[in-house]
């Protein structure tokens, strides 16, 4: 492995690792603040790797993050709604394989779970999308994007146990308003 190669896989760590610790977050403001700075790591990861869709479909995704879109509002569901169409046009622009629906699927479900309105819904679809991004990791060579997927989709599985369990609970706070308990309920 060359310092190219390892610089290329420690900067996916590093954004994947904020990634993870995003799942500790309580608070959704936390999360998305989290999120984003990950993502925007990870922007460089996948420009290193030479994968437009990595870059592409992270650009998006940490632009979703950093607009703080809420789902509670109509302007926020709208705005979700526009990102799809917009990744679509992306990878249209982009596009330099089969492997780039990964990327997009993978996007499309971190779309769906930023629009979800309860706790263990948004981290039930965060894990379904750590599959087609795990498979695209494994098809760019990203040591990083495997061992994320793989890790993030066991602590999103854990917090929702936590969560059904009433081990852990998410702090409620203005911006979380719209969040229903783990249950459902509300």
């Amino acid at each position: 492995m060359t310092w190219s190669d390892l610089i290329t896989q420690a900067t996916g760590f590093l954004g994947y690792g904020l990634l993870l610790g995003a799942t500790l977050a309580r608070r959704r403001l936390w999360l998305l603040a989290i999120d984003a700075s990950g993502g925007a790591v990870l922007i460089l990861h996948w420009a290193l790797l030479g994968a437009a869709a990595g870059v592409t479909m992270n650009a998006l995704y940490t632009g979703v993050d950093l607009a703080g879109i809420s789902p509670y509002s109509r302007r926020g569901r709208i705005a979700l709604a526009a990102a799809v169409p917009i990744a679509v046009i992306l990878m249209v622009i982009f596009w330099t394989g089969p492997a780039d629906l990964l990327a997009g699927a993978g996007l499309l479900f971190a779309i769906a779970s930023r629009a979800s309105r309860g706790q263990v819904q948004l981290r039930f679809i965060a894990m379904i999308g750590c599959i087609p991004w795990g498979l695209f990791g494994l098809v760019h060579g990203s040591i990083a994007q495997v061992s994320f997927s793989a890790i993030y989709f066991v602590a999103m599985g854990v917090s929702i146990i936590r969560l059904r369990r009433g081990t852990w609970h998410p702090r409620a706070s203005a911006d979380d308003h719209g969040i229903l308990p783990a249950d459902g309920t509300r």
